[in-house]
């Protein structure tokens, strides 16, 4: 008995330790999130000059489901004299290879990618990590592109016919963002209108 009590008291007491500690560093750590959530959200926004809003307090959350397993989390829409310009979707994806995937990407209301980036990924790392820029410049080929410059058939990666490369030895990881970024282009389509036609001199497939 007296073993069964001293083994109980131990518990109280780590468990009460675990709990001080967690309410210690949660705040902490959810403050590191939302620094590089911000951090990232300005490598995708447009130039200063083309929005006079403050996206931040425009805003908000979002449950938005696109396809399976992929979804909108949070919209922040740009503006210019009360004008919409833009929108970056913070979109998560489920159908990484590690895990989720979640993403910033900002869209141009003609229907033209400003950028993408990943906030979050539990990929493979030397593999699947390549998504992420400060590993690779892969994720840079998506600026710039809309559904008029690549049609949507090839917004996939080489193996499944289309224009984006994957990595060696790994597919589902690229794979997963590019039907994200693809699911996301036909909801901010939905949203803005038809995308406007580019000229034959502009077009740049990203291969």
């Amino acid at each position: 008995m007296k073993a069964a009590w001293a083994l109980g008291a131990m518990a109280l007491v780590s468990a009460a330790l675990l709990a001080g500690v967690n309410a210690l560093t949660a705040p902490r750590i959810a403050s590191e999130k939302r620094l590089a959530e911000l951090n990232a959200l300005a490598a995708v926004l447009p130039a200063r000059g083309e929005f006079d809003n403050d996206p931040i307090l425009s805003g908000s959350p979002a449950n938005l489901p696109l396809d399976q397993g992929i979804q909108i989390e949070h919209i922040w829409p740009l503006s210019k004299a009360g004008i919409a310009v833009a929108q970056v979707y913070k979109v998560r994806s489920d159908r990484g290879y590690g895990g989720p995937i979640e993403l910033l990407i900002g869209v141009r209301t003609r229907g033209e990618l400003l950028a993408v980036r990943v906030l979050s990924h539990s990929e493979t790392p030397g593999l699947g990590d390549p998504i992420d820029q400060q590993k690779s410049d892969w994720i840079l080929a998506f600026s710039g592109l809309s559904f008029s410059k690549l049609e949507p058939k090839r917004w996939a990666v080489k193996r499944d016919g289309g224009a984006f490369d994957q990595f060696s030895g790994a597919t589902i990881s690229p794979r997963a963002v590019v039907e994200a970024v693809k699911a996301t282009l036909e909801y901010a389509r939905t949203q803005n209108g038809p995308a406007v036609t580019i000229s034959a001199d502009d077009q740049n497939p990203a291969d």
